[in-house]
């Protein structure tokens, strides 16, 4: 999410991705001139995210301002 001061809410349409489940999200996030240093060397680091929701086939979930984030689907074994 690129906006300064809002967050956003991402809703991606999965329907095809029938046995597809959130697995993860990581979120990197800070004040825009952060920055790793050798001094600081985790000030921006992967931090988990939360609230990704799927139902109906339809993955939602609100992106914090300034974040970049990645959300990861894993396939749902065959229940037979």
């Amino acid at each position: 999410n690129k906006d300064l001061h809002e967050s956003v809410e991402l809703c991606s349409d999965l329907r095809q991705f029938k046995d597809y489940r959130p697995a993860s999200h990581s979120v990197l996030t800070g004040e825009l001139r952060d920055a790793n240093t050798e001094n600081n060397p985790l000030c921006i680091k992967p931090e988990a995210g939360e609230g990704a929701k799927l139902s109906q086939g339809r993955l939602s979930v609100i992106l914090p301002p300034r974040s970049w984030n990645v959300i990861t689907l894993k396939k749902e074994k065959d229940k037979r």
